[in-house]
């Protein structure tokens, strides 16, 4: 069952992580993507950039998961619930977003995410409206939210398909072999959720 096999594991506390973009692309089904080896492309890609992220977060609760295997333990919602197949990918109508983000709030109670990753503002759009409470600020990318009657670490970043903006958030640091900008967020995600373990 998709609630229960995403979720790490961190001690004797298990954590959900879900990562909201902004609509599907083409028909692909949960298993496919499974299945799917999301590293094989090239490294800038959105598939891939959205598994490295996810990886920077996991790999700190478990320092043995390669990146290969983060795939296993996040779920990917979408702000948008199917895809128009616009010529070169172009982002779907907005009234596609208005219509489907109602169904975002019900996906999320079932996934019951600890740490919840937007990607694209259609995406943070959709939390948006469902007008949960910001516990605490972080910056203007990251925050403690009410989610599902519980605090959550919400993180939102530009979507990987916008580079001149993605990038820069991601601060890869070519010296070190290191995305800086995830560090600083992992940190931040690693804080809070050994603070509400303890």
């Amino acid at each position: 069952m998709l609630t229960t096999s995403f979720h790490a594991c961190y001690s004797s506390r298990s954590i959900a992580v879900v990562v909201i973009q902004l609509q599907k692309t083409g028909s692909l089904l949960l298993c496919e993507e499974w299945e799917r080896d999301s590293l094989a492309g090239p490294k800038g890609r959105h598939w891939y950039r959205t598994h490295e992220l996810a990886w920077y977060i996991l790999k700190r609760f478990n320092t043995h998961l390669k990146i290969e295997e983060a795939r296993r333990f996040f779920a990917h919602a979408n702000s948008a619930k199917c895809c128009v197949n616009n010529e070169g990918r172009k982002k779907a109508p907005r009234r596609l977003f208005r219509n489907c983000k109602r169904y975002l709030s019900g996906e999320l109670k079932v996934l019951d995410p600890d740490i919840l990753v937007t990607q694209g503002d259609e995406a943070k759009n959709a939390v948006q409206s469902m007008n949960n409470g910001i516990v605490k600020r972080i910056d203007k990318f990251a925050s403690i939210v009410t989610l599902n009657r519980k605090q959550i670490f919400w993180l939102h970043t530009y979507h990987p398909g916008n580079y001149g903006k993605f990038n820069p958030q991601r601060n890869f640091d070519n010296t070190i072999k290191v995305a800086v900008g995830w560090e600083y967020y992992v940190s931040k995600i690693h804080d809070f959720i050994v603070g509400k373990s303890a």
